[in-house]
């Protein structure tokens, strides 16, 4: 089985063969993680590539990149973010490559006190810029 985006082949001789750290072209993770089943997705501005690895293992190959994960499923790069989209209760962070990652509600309050989210009251449809 081929990953669509990418020349990855995810099946080996005996299924995906799991690794403990992101191979070195991908240390430098420059948007954000993502978790799909037991899978990540690493996506840099370059693309995106599907790894057999714990979201725990990704995001520790990854020391001294500022990051953060806003959802269960989602770290994100710091200076990746463009944009924070508010939709109702829903807040999501814009990436740099176009992806909106969604903010888990119990994060908002850590990630507002970190500086990543905008104004504490949000109306429906608001948005705040970030500088790129």
């Amino acid at each position: 089985m081929r990953d669509a985006g990418n020349d990855l082949d995810l099946r080996g001789s005996a299924g995906p063969t799991r690794i403990a750290a992101l191979p070195d072209r991908l240390r430098r993770a420059d948007v954000c993680l993502q978790t799909e089943d037991h899978y990540v997705r690493v996506h840099t501005r370059g693309g995106s590539e599907l790894m057999l690895i714990s979201m725990r293992d990704a995001v520790a190959s990854l020391e001294g990149v500022a990051g953060e994960r806003i959802h269960r499923s989602w770290w994100v790069v710091r200076n990746a973010v463009t944009q924070m989209v508010a939709d109702g209760r829903n807040l999501r962070l814009r990436l740099v490559n176009g992806l909106d990652a969604p903010i888990s509600r119990s994060q908002v309050g850590r990630l507002r006190a970190a500086g990543w989210l905008g104004g504490a009251d949000r109306s429906p449809g608001a948005s705040d810029q970030f500088p790129g």
